[in-house]
């Protein structure tokens, strides 16, 4: 079986997530960094990015263009956000990525992994909190990012690997 990780990742936190699925896949797996190529060389695909910010509607484009190369295969996505998720946050991304796959692909699931949010993400949010200090959307976005600052660790990689050899069906 032939594997590749395919990966957007501009605030590095799904990168954290390829270098572990490195070390647990056999070592001839093909790693691509969309940002720089765009191909397509493998069995089952592992596909991450990383979303930026709050918006759980904003699959980035250059993933969406991978996905529709992909009519045939097996694919596992994985996808880190800059708050702690829940089940909520893990099913609106996964109907949102959706739409994206290929007709005919075999979809294995959908991992999500809180990561480290932005300082201008948290500076903004702070500043929304201090300007409105009713505003208890902007509360619960702040509290839900500041709980995610030192994340992916190490707990995180752990489950992110433990995940993939499930779906893998990997021992």
């Amino acid at each position: 079986m032939q594997y590749q990780i395919s990966y957007y990742s501009p605030n590095g936190h799904a990168e954290t997530l390829v270098n572990a699925f490195c070390q647990m896949l056999p070592h001839d797996t093909y790693v691509s960094n969309l940002e720089e190529e765009c191909v397509t060389y493998a069995d089952i695909y592992l596909v991450g990015f990383d979303m930026g910010g709050t918006n759980l509607d904003a699959i980035p484009f250059k993933v969406i263009e991978y996905l529709e190369k992909l009519d045939g295969k097996a694919i596992v996505l994985f996808a880190t956000v800059p708050f702690i998720p829940n089940e909520a946050v893990e099913g609106r991304i996964h109907n949102n990525v959706l739409p994206f796959l290929p007709d005919e692909c075999d979809f294995r699931g959908l991992y999500l992994c809180g990561a480290e949010p932005s300082n201008t993400l948290l500076q903004d949010l702070r500043r929304l909190v201090s300007q409105q200090p009713e505003n208890t959307r902007a509360k619960h976005w702040l509290e839900r990012c500041e709980r995610a600052v030192g994340h992916p660790d190490r707990n995180d990689v752990l489950k992110a690997c433990q995940f993939m050899r499930h779906v893998l069906e990997l021992n």
